[in-house]
């Protein structure tokens, strides 16, 4: 996810296009795809950009793939998922991520699949 002042991408949501949301008190899930570079770094830079443009809003963030699936060898490309919760949606949304991250196969032991990362 790029982090500079244009919109001039089709393709891409800017977080400063993402300013907007905050006004109307929306949450958002914001997808990203990882590079090769580690991805507990890449997660937290942009996990801290995001807190800096909605700091009144909770933030989680989880990976999804980047590691070679149930013994394969081939990688599942690593994507990013940041979840912008406004106050009014937290107790909601937190309940359905912490069913998820309990009951799924994806999030469990020797896969993790899908893993939550700190971002603050």
């Amino acid at each position: 996810m790029p982090y500079v002042e244009t919109n001039d991408s089709p393709k891409h949501a800017y977080l400063t296009d993402l300013r907007q949301f905050l006004e109307i008190e929306k949450s958002l899930v914001i997808y990203h795809h990882l590079s090769h570079a580690p991805h507990a770094g890449q997660i937290a830079r942009i996990g801290g950009r995001i807190i800096d443009i909605f700091p009144g809003a909770q933030l989680r963030a989880f990976r999804f793939g980047g590691i070679p699936p149930f013994g394969g060898n081939d990688p599942i490309p690593a994507r990013a998922y940041f979840i912008v919760m406004q106050e009014c949606h937290q107790q909601q949304i937190n309940g359905k991520l912490e069913s998820f991250v309990n009951h799924s196969p994806l999030y469990a032991p020797p896969n993790y699949l899908f893993r939550e990362f700190p971002v603050a």
